[in-house]
């Protein structure tokens, strides 16, 4: 059995889309991801990478296991690369698109690891953002203190390096209401105070950590293997400034 018809139509597709300024490009291993286009008909673009093979370093054929990303992060936390990760050798960037098709297609170990994609400044360049700063979103009691409930972080979202204060600031806002949808905490009094979020005014003040790695890096996504898509090994914790949010 062969791959399927949407593999060889629409995956065949998404995989030759150009980076696009606001998507987000889905980082899988490169070795799996030069077999599944080896195995669609697209021997050429498999042939753009240079992928490190696992075992023995010999190339595999035929149908592509199921996908695993966990080699790709630091603790399974789809937030932090590991280090030293060199682009098309050891990590592909593959449209939303093409990484959903196959995700329904093979089944995915580990998390999705989005990473957004921007243009360089001063040019007319789209490149992925590999390390995008994090905000981990906090409780806080309404004189601005920190609440003793929940003990961790509402949410946890990545921060573009291409948005002002304002857009980060609504981002942060929907990202609560998303929280809350989930229903992420179960303490009752905290509870009823979620749900009384609104976008342009809350009854709490969110408090917000940036986790700052030190400085931005991008990889061009163009498949050339030149790009470090390396992460630091950020524990999580953050030494990052803390602010509030609210409006």
């Amino acid at each position: 059995m062969g791959p399927t018809r949407a593999e060889k139509k629409d995956g065949s597709a998404y995989a030759r889309q150009l980076l696009r300024p606001g998507e987000y490009r889905y980082a899988i291993p490169s070795w799996w991801y030069a077999q599944w286009l080896s195995y669609v008909g697209m021997a050429d673009a498999a042939g753009e990478l240079s992928p490190s093979w696992p075992g023995d370093g010999t190339p595999t054929t035929g149908k592509p296991p199921r996908l695993d990303t966990l080699p790709l992060v630091v603790n399974g936390d789809p937030n932090h690369l590991v280090a030293d990760l060199i682009e098309d050798v050891d990590v592909s960037f593959v449209a939303k698109g093409l990484h959903d098709l196959l995700v329904q297609t093979y089944g995915i170990t580990g998390s999705p690891v989005p990473r957004p994609v921007y243009l360089r400044p001063g040019s007319e360049e789209p490149v992925i953002e590999l390390k995008p700063r994090l905000a981990q979103l906090w409780l806080a009691d309404g004189d601005g203190s920190p609440a003793t409930k929940p003990s961790s972080p509402i949410a946890t979202m990545m921060l573009t390096c291409t948005w002002t204060f304002e857009q980060a600031r609504v981002k942060m806002l929907e990202r609560l209401g998303d929280a809350l949808k989930g229903d992420r905490t179960s303490d009752a009094r905290i509870s009823a105070r979620l749900k009384r979020l609104e976008l342009c005014r809350v009854s709490y003040i969110p408090m917000v950590e940036v986790l700052d790695d030190g400085g931005n890096q991008s990889g061009s996504g163009s498949g050339s293997g030149s790009g470090d898509a390396s992460n630091n090994n950020d524990d999580g914790d953050g030494d990052g400034d803390s602010g509030a949010a609210g409006a």
